[in-house]
């Protein structure tokens, strides 16, 4: 076929443009000619196509898992707009090289950023679970997808609500990397403060650093249940900061909100914790 002249091959090209997208794709190894031929073409084929072909993209799913960048590039070039459920399959397989390209084309864009994810203006927790692209990278771990999706400046980003589901999931997960960066990034977007905070602290092990971040970037105030918390989850050295910076606190009925001569002290005892109770005795009952 290196013999035949070049206009023949613009012949047989021509033929071959009814092909899927994956058949063409795949004759640019046939010889260099083809090779460069193949590269050079685009808008080939119609943006319905991939809604009309159900197969194709069950094939664009497998290509998800192990395709290389460069078939995508070729393949949005050529108008194959991907399908929520390839855009899942993406996170899913961590292909966060094809999401960023996808991220240059709005057709693309769109079905990334739905605004059907927007949980304040069609509220189904199950759809959110199960369909967002930010739940499903939150619970596969996938950092650099989750940080993407919540980095992406762009308007109305549906995932900035999602915050509170993700970061449930992520606690039931144990994905304590990604709650760090939601804490230090994003933790104005939290709705449930007090509630995500105490679930954390409660559900997962040692998160006393992140908490002195919270506390000492003053994200969270000194409260009851914090203290109490602390005690449980034997936290020493927070709990003696936390009780030293009591009278810090700004609203007096706060601080008459912790119970220190009876529950906490009743709490430390049950954790037979001696160094918190010597502390205690020394330093809180005196007062």
């Amino acid at each position: 076929m290196d013999t035949l002249p070049e206009e023949l091959f613009d012949n047989i090209l021509l033929y071959l443009k009814d092909l899927d997208p994956i058949s063409l794709y795949k004759l640019k190894f046939t010889n260099k000619l083809f090779y460069k031929k193949i590269n050079l073409i685009k808008n080939n084929y119609n943006k319905n196509y991939i809604i009309e072909k159900i197969s194709f993209q069950n094939n664009i799913n497998t290509l998800c898992y192990k395709g290389d960048l460069s078939i995508f590039k070729w393949l949005f070039k050529n108008n194959i707009v991907l399908t929520e459920n390839n855009v899942v399959n993406l996170v899913s397989n961590n292909r966060i090289d094809i999401l960023k390209e996808c991220f240059k084309y709005n057709d693309i864009l769109s079905k990334i950023f739905n605004n059907k994810y927007d949980i304040l203006i069609f509220f189904n927790e199950r759809l959110i679970k199960t369909e967002s692209p930010l739940i499903i990278a939150g619970n596969n771990n996938h950092f650099d997808i989750v940080k993407l999706l919540l980095e992406t400046n762009i308007f109305n980003n549906p995932f900035h609500k999602q915050i509170d589901i993700l970061l449930e999931s992520l606690i039931i997960k144990n994905h304590k990397t990604i709650i760090t960066y939601i804490f230090v990034h994003h933790f104005e977007k939290i709705d449930n403060i007090n509630y995500i905070i105490d679930n954390f602290i409660k559900n997962i092990n040692n998160v006393d650093d992140i908490i002195y971040y919270l506390l000492l970037s003053k994200k969270i105030k000194i409260n009851n249940s914090l203290i109490l918390t602390c005690i449980d989850k034997g936290y020493n050295e927070l709990c003696k900061y936390l009780y030293n910076n009591i009278n810090n606190i700004n609203n007096i009925n706060n601080i008459n909100n912790i119970n220190i001569y009876e529950e906490h002290l009743f709490r430390i005892m049950k954790k037979e914790n001696n160094e918190l109770l010597d502390f205690f005795f020394k330093n809180i009952l005196i007062v």
